[in-house]
């Protein structure tokens, strides 16, 4: 008997092309829906690190500290101990310890200087236009700020839990206290304005001149400037003071005029005042880093040796 040869119909061998077919269309799909979605995993992760980098913009940096101070980055849940030249970036806290200071340079040129047991937030620092906003949380902090703020459209600014502080190329200091919920704002140089948090137009702003005082309590508008005991002055300059890091309060904020003859007095241009950033150095200051102070009173050219004691009598 003959062995019988299998057939196979045209429409199975369709439907096993078919399905040949639908596989690969169908593996080709899962392809690019990989690809597609790696794409965009690529571009998300690109979008991310660009938002990072702009969250960690430096603005500034450590310019000297006494005692322990720390930071919490951006992005960041703990706080870290900072050091001498860390930088600061935008979106910073800064908090200072018992017993530490700490100075902070901007790219403005502008500095702060916190007190023991303070903390701020960096909340804007542009160059061009200067703008500049910090927040003081706590504590008491010193500002010097450079004659950059000094033109229209510039604004820097410093604001408490009542109180909100603009200058434009001045020295002021700030104190917040958290017990009395109250802001001391205190004029070192020049003019700061002073306004309640509680009024945002600024329709009952106070110009504060140097020494002079005012207290902004919550929900209450700032009192009637009023000049400080020196006492007080004293002690809040100190507290904001770092000799390390520099000149003496008194010595950044301005220029002292000259007592005795200067440059000019050898046909030399007279030198402009400037503001800490800018200030032009005297030949002590060229020598020595210290407050100039220090240096009055001490001869600007090598005095003239005594002459020699005359010689014995002869005999």
């Amino acid at each position: 008997m003959a062995r019988s040869t299998p057939r196979t119909s045209a429409s199975s061998t369709t439907g096993v092309v078919w399905s040949r077919c639908c596989s690969r269309w169908s593996i080709d799909g899962w392809e690019r829906a990989v690809t597609r979605r790696r794409a965009t995993v690529a571009m998300l992760a690109i979008l991310l690190r660009g938002a990072a980098a702009e969250a960690q913009e430096q603005v500034g940096s450590v310019a000297a500290l006494e005692g322990r101070a720390e930071a919490l980055h951006p992005g960041q849940a703990a706080w870290t101990a900072v050091a001498a030249h860390d930088a600061v970036l935008l979106g910073d806290q800064l908090r200072t310890l018992v017993d530490s200071k700490l100075k902070l340079v901007f790219r403005d040129d502008s500095a702060l200087t916190l007190a023991a047991s303070s903390q701020l937030t960096v909340d804007e620092q542009v160059v061009a236009p200067a703008a500049s906003r910090f927040s003081l949380s706590v504590g008491m902090l010193r500002a010097l700020v450079t004659d950059r703020y000094s033109a229209p459209g510039t604004r820097f600014e410093v604001e408490t839990p009542t109180a909100v502080a603009g200058v434009r190329g001045t020295g002021f200091i700030v104190t917040y206290d958290v017990r009395r919920d109250d802001t001391l704002v205190v004029g070192l140089f020049d003019t700061t304005r002073v306004r309640s948090r509680s009024d945002p137009k600024g329709r009952a702003t106070v110009l504060v001149e140097r020494h002079y005082f005012t207290r902004v309590a919550r929900g209450k508008l700032p009192t009637r400037p009023a000049p400080l005991e020196q006492r007080q002055l004293q002690a809040l300059v100190e507290a904001t003071e770092i000799l390390a890091g520099g000149l003496r309060p008194e010595d950044e904020l301005a220029p002292e005029p000259r007592s005795g003859p200067g440059p000019e007095a050898a046909g030399a241009p007279p030198a402009e005042p400037r503001r800490p950033s800018e200030k032009v150095l005297t030949p002590e200051a060229e020598i020595v880093d210290q407050p100039i102070d220090r240096l009055k009173g001490q001869p600007r050219t090598p005095q003239e040796p005594p002459p020699p004691p005359p010689p014995p009598p002869r005999r």
